[in-house]
C-alpha cells in the first residue's frame, strides 16, 4: 500500500524516527500503513447498523406485542358475536313460538266473538219470542 511504501521502504532520514513521535501522530501512521482507519470506519459502520436494527428490532416487538393485543381482542369479540348470534337464533325462536300462540288465541278469541254473537242472537230471540207470548197472553 502506499502507506507502507512511503513511511517504511522510502522513508527519509529525518523522518525516520516517526516511531518515536507522539501518541496521535504515531495513531495515524499505524492507521495508515495497517489500513486500521478503514478498519476502524468499517466497525464503526457495523456498530451504527447494529444500532439502527436494534431501534427496529425493538419496534417491530412492540407492533408484535399491539397486534397480538389487537388479535386476542378480536378474537374475543368474535367469541362475543358468535354467542350473541346463537342468543339471537334463540329469541328469534321464541318470537315465532309467541307469534303462533298470539295466532291460535287470535283465532280462539274469533271462535268466542262468533259463539257470544250467536248467543246474544239467541238471547235476543229468546226475548222477542217471551214478549209475543207475554203479549198474546196480554190479548187473551
Amino acid at each position: 500500500s502506499k502507506a507502507v511504501l512511503e513511511s517504511v521502504i522510502f522513508c527519509h532520514q529525518e523522518e525516520s524516527n516517526w516511531p518515536l513521535m507522539e501518541n496521535a501522530k504515531l495513531k495515524k501512521k499505524f492507521d495508515d500503513i495497517f489500513s486500521a482507519t478503514r478498519y476502524t470506519k468499517a466497525v464503526d459502520t457495523v456498530k451504527k447498523q447494529q444500532k439502527v436494527q436494534k431501534t427496529e428490532v425493538e419496534k417491530l416487538k412492540l407492533e408484535t406485542q399491539t397486534l397480538r393485543a389487537h388479535a386476542d381482542q378480536a378474537k374475543i369479540y368474535q367469541d362475543e358475536v358468535a354467542q350473541k348470534q346463537t342468543e339471537l337464533e334463540v329469541n328469534r325462536a321464541k318470537a315465532e313460538g309467541f307469534k303462533n300462540k298470539i295466532a291460535r288465541g287470535e283465532e280462539e278469541l274469533q271462535n268466542l266473538a262468533s259463539e257470544i254473537s250467536a248467543i246474544e242472537k239467541s238471547a235476543q230471540d229468546l226475548e222477542d219470542m217471551r214478549i209475543r207470548i207475554q203479549d198474546r197472553g196480554d190479548e187473551r
